[in-house]
């Protein structure tokens, strides 16, 4: 499975290229926007028709490169429609028809996951009462745009009918993704940190209004190139640092090199994205694969593999030292950033903003914990933002809205314990399912998935497209075809 076609990886990773060049070409001339739109929605649709699975590796192309899912969009009226959005109905529609051309094939499939099908349903059960009590109680418009998220989940349905044999193409997908947003965040994070004015000014907005990252000064030399689908990244270091620590024999051919150096660059990336969420989940999850291969296999087996994996680390964090003091053009050097950001969460405005969100949320939560309060439930809590002090009363900072960072405390204000719980259960299923299969990909696949749960403490994903696509990736990745473990 981690033996890839390099010449498939490659022609992915160029068509991704194309692709963020012609999101770059419609920034600077938006009237040739509706046009690619169109041509590239011809296409999926077109290929979709042909194969479901084709639908479904461009879902995950997609949500590894456009963060927000409007890397490319078309404007109706006052609404925009997302190029996820579009994909998304694509593969449900060619989803039901599959369904009623041949419904016995299907009920067959639901036949065999009746359990996780049944907690899906149960969870969206209780999503449906949050959307009633959010309409009941909050602004509509707000509970609309708190709630679309959770559609994306209905794509569990077409993916229990992925094709395996397309799984293989699935993971040169994740590995070509992986590698350009390794070229796209070094080279962002060169020409911002080398003071490329004129080419630095037209890539910020660009990323900024597509909502594609965030690009922030951090001090120094160094620029905080943070891109939501970077989570990808997250999970790619934990994948293949599992498959490092679980197969057995490693023989040193291109194949280790090549795995070895998407490790590497996703190191890189993850360190360039200056994400202490990331940075948190990235060891802890570490610490438990090492605490399951030591309990498993012994300290003697083990201890090789974690000085290969943190070597990788070690170079990581000397290229971006290199890139940041690269010689031209001439800049000012700056040292020490990154403990900084280590030491200085509570301080910092981002760190104690999400800080001072948990006692309102707290006392929020008390009001309705068990079925939660609904979508779009607003709580006012004291920011330390610059941008959202600018616009607060007086400046005062205090801020009300119905977004948190605290993703299960999110979840649990609006859906309760109850649909939380469901959640967590509808995940574990997953989990336990990959486990229990025994195959060496699936077990990767795990650890991939959580690093993204334990993001989900401070930064939500699990209730957004780009947390929930990895599961879909543990869901597929229970297989029976490739090496054990």
């Amino acid at each position: 499975m981690f033996n890839v076609r390099k010449s498939v990886v490659l022609g992915i990773f160029f068509a991704i290229m194309l692709c963020e060049l012609l999101s770059y070409f419609t920034f600077l001339q938006p009237n040739l926007q509706q046009i690619i739109f169109l041509f590239i929605i011809f296409i999926v649709l077109y290929l979709t028709l042909k194969k479901l699975s084709y639908g479904l590796i461009f879902l995950i192309s997609e949500l590894a490169i456009g963060s927000f899912g409007y890397i490319f969009s078309y404007p109706v009226g006052n609404f925009v429609i997302s190029i996820r959005i579009a994909i998304w109905f694509i593969v449900l529609f060619v989803w039901f028809l599959n369904f009623v051309r041949n419904p016995k094939f299907y009920f067959q499939i639901f036949k065999n996951n009746k359990k996780i099908l049944l907690i899906f349903t149960l969870f969206f059960v209780f999503l449906f009462i949050a959307l009633v009590l959010g309409l009941v109680h909050n602004e509509r418009v707000n509970v609309f745009y708190d709630f679309n998220s959770w559609l994306y989940l209905l794509l569990f349905l077409p993916w229990l009918f992925f094709d395996k044999k397309y799984l293989l193409l699935l993971w040169e997908t994740l590995v070509s993704a992986s590698l350009w947003l390794f070229l796209k965040t070094t080279f962002l994070f060169y020409i911002f940190s080398h003071q490329f004015t004129n080419l630095s000014q037209s890539l910020y907005f660009w990323t900024r209004d597509y909502r594609l990252g965030e690009i922030t000064y951090a001090g120094g030399n160094f620029w905080r190139i943070f891109l939501q689908s970077q989570n990808f990244i997250l999970f790619m270091i934990l994948v293949l640092a599992a498959f490092i620590f679980l197969r057995k024999n490693q023989n040193r051919n291109k194949e280790f090199y090549f795995n070895g150096f998407i490790l590497f660059s996703s190191f890189v990336t993850i360190i360039i994205s200056y994400s202490r969420s990331f940075w948190l989940a990235m060891v802890v999850t570490f610490f438990l694969l090492v605490l399951f291969v030591w309990k498993k296999y012994g300290f003697k087996y083990m201890w090789p593999k974690f000085c290969l994996c943190m070597s990788i680390g070690a170079l990581s964090l000397m290229f971006v030292y290199l890139i940041v003091n690269f010689p031209y053009p001439p800049i000012s050097g700056s040292t020490g950033l990154i403990m900084n950001r280590l030491q200085n969460a509570s301080g910092e405005a981002a760190g104690s903003s999400r800080l001072n969100q948990l006692k309102p949320l707290g006392q929020a939560i008390s009001k309705s914990p068990l079925i939660g309060s609904g979508f779009a439930t607003n709580v006012t809590y004291l920011s330390n933002d610059p941008r959202i002090k600018a616009m607060s009363v007086n400046q005062s900072g205090w801020y009300t809205t119905y977004s948190f960072e605290w993703g299960y405390l999110d979840m649990w204000l609006k859906i309760g314990l109850f649909g939380l719980g469901i959640y967590i259960w509808f995940i574990g299923m997953l989990i336990l399912k990959a486990y229990n299969n025994n195959q060496l990909f699936s077990h990767t696949l795990i650890f991939g998935v959580l690093s993204i749960i334990i993001t989900n403490v401070t930064t939500p994903y699990l209730n957004h497209p780009l947390g929930i696509g990895l599961l879909f990736i543990l869901l597929v990745g229970n297989h029976n075809m490739y090496e054990t473990v």
